[in-house]
């Protein structure tokens, strides 16, 4: 078997384990929310010993909440992801990447890069928000590397697209 093929397993393997921790994450969200109302007056409790009575700490835990609902398109978008491009490589093992179907697969991975880059983004503004109240938030930079990401992306469609009619074409003459 060829070394780029002989990745293949490994690479599906590194796939369904990114689905799994995906998986994870949505439900660590999910109970993160609903928790945030079970446990609400020990948080109020908490933020307001901490920022002090004068601090609107409803307002904080509504944003909290916000934030943590924000990682609900970039799970959405991670499955997303990772399906197509586990098909993508399902079709390399098979021998067919210059499939018209994989055009589709790379379209789909880069929006769904797009639409990660777009929830960073908004992360980006919900710490400029949260810093200027006062309330303590995470570091954030933006991904220069992430954006370049959906670049390749949409660059790879074009590629596919090129070699999914040059296939065609030789499959015609032959």
């Amino acid at each position: 078997m060829p070394a780029p093929l002989r990745l293949l397993p490994i690479s599906m393997t590194a796939l369904q384990l990114g689905r799994i921790g995906n998986a994870l994450s949505g439900i660590v969200l999910v109970a993160i929310f609903v928790g945030s109302f079970i446990v609400e007056p020990q948080l109020i409790a908490r933020l307001t010993a901490k920022y002090g009575p004068t601090f609107n700490v409803r307002a904080a835990l509504v944003f909290v909440r916000g934030v943590v609902l924000l990682g609900t398109p970039a799970v959405l978008a991670v499955e997303r992801l990772l399906t197509s491009l586990r098909e993508v490589l399902a079709s390399v093992a098979i021998g067919d990447p210059f499939a018209a179907a994989n055009v589709a697969r790379f379209r789909a991975i880069g929006w769904m890069l797009l639409v990660l880059q777009l929830v960073d983004l908004a992360l980006g503004g919900a710490t400029w928000l949260a810093r200027s109240t006062g309330f303590e938030m995470l570091d954030w930079q933006p991904s220069f590397t992430g954006w370049f990401a959906v670049l390749v992306a949409f660059v790879l469609v074009r590629v596919f697209a090129a070699g999914t009619v040059l296939r065609d074409d030789l499959a015609g003459t032959v």
